[in-house]
């Protein structure tokens, strides 16, 4: 998905906007997914803007604990949250 956005821009920005937690279902993304995802844009140069607003209303935060992007963003991760 980030390689096709960034092909498809042809030297424009991208922004990859991310819901976590995932609206409507309310999906946790897993703090290994969250990092995939941004390696991934971080090697194609693309913004990744992490939604988190529902963030404080997670109802089974011990099975999938919620991870900011923050903390998974490197040196090199354009990002907005």
């Amino acid at each position: 998905l980030v390689e096709a956005a960034a092909l498809a821009a042809e030297g424009a920005e991208v922004v990859l906007l991310w819901c976590n937690p995932h609206n409507p279902t309310g999906r946790v993304w897993r703090r290994d997914e969250m990092a995939a995802v941004a390696s991934a844009c971080a090697a194609r140069n693309v913004i990744l803007l992490s939604d988190e607003v529902w963030s404080g209303l997670i109802f089974d935060e011990a099975a999938t604990p919620f991870t900011p992007l923050g903390r998974v963003a490197g040196d090199d991760l354009r990002w907005i949250s």
